[in-house]
């Protein structure tokens, strides 16, 4: 006798269904997954020593004007305007922009300049170092001179974003000397509470807040423990004073006596061409804060920072890490006693400790991975430069060996 098959309610059994074979192979992309990173992290090492893998200069270029008409349809945060009658600018202000071959970019940045409150008077002088680019720079800055007389065109022959800024530092007459980056696009108070904050809270420092502007969409790996990287800031809607140097080199000002005071922007630091180095703009900070000044963040100080396609990829954030932990190697200085090989024990003990979380976090699969990877390769990078400055240091020509062998010897007198 033949038995018949029914479901609980008494009804026919439904006909077995086909299972996707996607969810078959589940496991197996998560372990594709995991090889191809683990494949991409060890070539990262390898992948930063090659040439230019990124375009950063869109000048002349019809990519440049479609990302201006992206960026210009964005909807931006503007920043609270100062109390009533408290526009105009009273002190003088000097606004040092440095550029490099970013004349699309500048004149969007001269273009928010130029729609700003509070410039009908000369309280205030804007300051174009032009360092040597080979690009319509100069035919940028003329033509947004016929609406503002108060820029100043200056050429900074001598590569590097330090000579630039130290360059825009000599031409200054301000009381205040701020500086901006010339991919930014100011708000149109930020001179105003620029001024507020210095009346205000009298600092020797102000930094403000960096927005991003994303030309492409925002792509998952890129969390926010990697903003820094992007010279993004935000640190909340109240003013703070800081005890650590935590506002960035694209939106700060300083009282012009400080410069005299503690010097002028290391020219060993700061980015050059072909290479991404940072750090001078911290390495000045550190040095107001160890002589008791005072750092002060401002929300109201605004701008907003144009985060171009090149620079939202990997390799981009790969080669920025490299290179910063070059110039972290040589801002160092004399690490003391506790190095080995020249390398601070404290690097040491950090890279271990980003490879096991590199591990653990490549386990899960989590976004994560990407910033510890950044770290070992930032630590790997510090090391290798520590230690061939701590070699060259050891290393003695023969001749002055012997030079100081005779004069030590009062025979050979």
């Amino acid at each position: 006798m033949a038995t018949r098959l029914v479901s609980r309610d008494g009804s026919a059994p439904r006909p077995p269904q086909l299972v996707p074979w996607s969810s078959m192979c589940l496991d197996f992309g998560q372990r594709k997954l995991f090889y191809r990173s683990a494949r991409k992290f060890i070539g990262a090492i390898m992948a930063i020593f090659r040439g230019d893998m990124f375009g950063l200069y869109f000048a002349n270029t019809g990519l440049a004007q479609r990302q201006l008409q992206r960026t210009e349809a964005v909807p931006r945060y503007t920043g609270r305007p100062p109390p009533a009658g408290k526009i105009a600018i009273i002190m003088k202000i000097s606004v040092v922009i440095c550029t490099y071959n970013r004349a699309a970019s500048l004149a969007r940045t001269l273009n928010s300049f130029k729609e700003m409150r509070g410039l009908d008077n000369n309280s205030w002088e804007l300051i174009l170092v032009d360092n040597n680019s080979n690009d319509i720079t100069r035919i940028i800055v003329e033509k947004f001179q016929q609406d503002l007389a108060n820029i100043k065109y200056v050429f900074a022959e001598k590569p590097g974003l330090s000579q630039a800024r130290n360059c825009g530092l000599k031409c200054a007459s301000g009381e205040i000397i701020s500086f901006a980056d010339d991919d930014v696009i100011f708000d149109q108070y930020w001179l105003a509470n620029l001024q507020r904050a210095f009346q205000e809270y009298q600092p020797c420092c102000v930094g403000g807040k960096i927005l991003p502007i994303w030309e492409i969409p925002k792509p998952r790996w890129l969390v926010q423990e990697l903003y820094g990287i992007l010279a993004l800031l935000d640190l909340g809607d109240k003013p703070l004073l800081l005890t650590y140097p935590g506002i960035f080199g694209a939106n700060f000002a300083v009282r012009a006596e400080m410069f005299y005071r503690y010097g002028e922007f290391d020219t060993n630091l700061g980015r050059i061409p072909g290479r991404l180095f940072a750090g001078e703009d911290t390495d000045f900070f550190s040095r107001l804060l160890k002589g008791g000044e005072k750092i002060l963040y401002h929300p109201d100080v605004v701008v907003h920072h144009c985060i171009s396609r090149g620079r939202i990829s990997r390799q981009y954030f790969r080669r920025w890490k490299f290179d910063v932990g070059l110039s972290t190697a040589v801002r160092l200085g004399d690490a003391g006693d506790r190095t080995m090989g020249g390398v601070p024990y404290y690097t040491i003990k950090t890279l271990l400790l980003n490879a096991c979380l590199y591990c653990w976090s490549l386990l899960r699969l989590s976004p994560q991975r990407f910033v510890h990877e950044l770290q070992i390769i930032h630590d790997l990078s510090l090391i290798k430069q520590r230690i061939r400055r701590s070699s060259a240091s050891h290393r003695i020509p023969s001749g002055a060996a012997r030079g100081e062998d005779r004069a030590a010897d009062p025979a050979s007198r």
